[in-house]
């Protein structure tokens, strides 16, 4: 359900986005009541937009070898704790081993996408993506992922990409 309104017996049903069709649109609804800062809400409806996306037009092939070169050289962490489980289902000779590796692809993809557009949007500080279930994918890692979003999907004219490494002092 998708209140028109704010209602405070809502609240304890409250998540942080829902997704609907209305008429030929999709649209995500974020509550900003439970998120309520700009990274935070931009971050989410970004998350939206990158497994839409990529559940429409799939994964890019040199992304999936870029990502699966990095997990077979023992890259840490991962982009989110969806891909970070499926990673670890994808990297055994079990029999789910070969479904995941497709899903880990897909969520490494969308996460990557993600976490680009977020950074067209506002800056993004490195130390602002981690959260506590999983380690954050190592950062050199996570910049050539995002490298490869920009090379397949570069800015337009009046937004700029860039990456910058903070130097130890």
């Amino acid at each position: 359900m998708i209140a028109d309104r704010y209602d405070v017996q809502l609240s304890d049903s409250a998540v942080c986005h829902r997704n609907q069709t209305l008429g030929d649109s999709q649209c995500v609804f974020i509550s900003t009541r439970l998120m309520e800062d700009n990274f935070a809400i931009a971050f989410e409806f970004f998350i939206n937009i990158g497994h839409n996306f990529v559940d429409r037009v799939g994964v890019s092939q040199e992304f999936a070898d870029l990502v699966w070169k990095q997990v077979e050289s023992r890259v840490r962490g991962e982009t989110s704790l969806d891909a970070y489980e499926l990673r670890k289902v994808a990297t055994t000779n079990g029999p789910e081993a070969e479904k995941a590796r497709h899903e880990y692809l897909l969520a490494t993809f969308s996460d990557s996408i993600a976490v680009y557009m977020l950074s067209l949007f506002l800056d993004v500080d490195y130390q602002d993506l981690r959260e506590r279930d999983y380690p954050l994918l190592a950062p050199d890692a996570l910049a050539e992922r995002l490298r490869k979003i920009n090379e397949l999907f570069p800015v337009n004219p009046g937004f700029e990409f860039a990456i910058y490494h903070r130097r130890r002092q």
